[in-house]
């Protein structure tokens, strides 16, 4: 039977270690029943604090190509993310392997919580509704969509990965897979 629920957050890098932390801290206000999990590069994980009763490290499992695109994203001292000028193959290779690791780790929960690691909880998210939902996440709100998808309508919303709740379901399993 599967632990309640867990917390995953990523941090490639010392900055994004410690926002992780504090996300962490923040969503413990709300929400202290969740394990803490964070995934990060080894370098990262050595730093990281008691915050976290789970560390993994990013690279486990993903094929070199992501490997070596994930050891330079490390490498970015003020985190990986477009606006610090980090290029589109190391964010997405973060992507990649945060959507892989969550994959694995939903089997072992009834849901998993993945935030971006610069945001913060303001208040619990509402469960109640067991089996009504299987994935549910955080839109983008029109006004800072970029590129193409800012000619779009507003329906349906571009996703965000800043927030994503994941049940263990046969479907969000599926979803993962592709």
């Amino acid at each position: 039977m599967p632990a309640a629920g867990a917390l995953v957050l990523q941090a490639v890098g010392l900055a994004s270690l410690r926002e992780a932390e504090r996300a962490a801290a923040s969503i413990q206000a709300v929400q202290p029943d969740l394990e803490h999990i964070v995934i990060g590069d080894a370098e990262t994980l050595r730093r990281a604090t008691a915050t976290f009763q789970r560390k993994i490290d990013v690279e486990e499992g993903l094929d070199a190509t992501i490997r070596a695109a994930l050891r330079r994203a490390a490498r970015v001292s003020t985190g990986c993310r477009r606006r610090s000028g980090c290029a589109d193959e190391l964010v997405r290779a973060l992507r990649v392997a945060r959507i892989a690791h969550l994959r694995r780790l939903l089997t072992e929960y009834d849901y998993v919580v993945s935030m971006d690691a610069d945001s913060l909880a303001c208040q619990k998210p509402d469960f109640a509704l067991k089996g009504a939902w299987d994935v549910a996440l955080r839109p983008v709100p029109v006004a800072v969509r970029k590129g193409p998808a800012r000619d779009l309508p507003p329906y349906p919303p571009e996703f965000s990965g800043a927030l994503l709740i994941l049940r263990n379901t046969t479907a969000t399993q599926n979803l993962l897979e592709t």
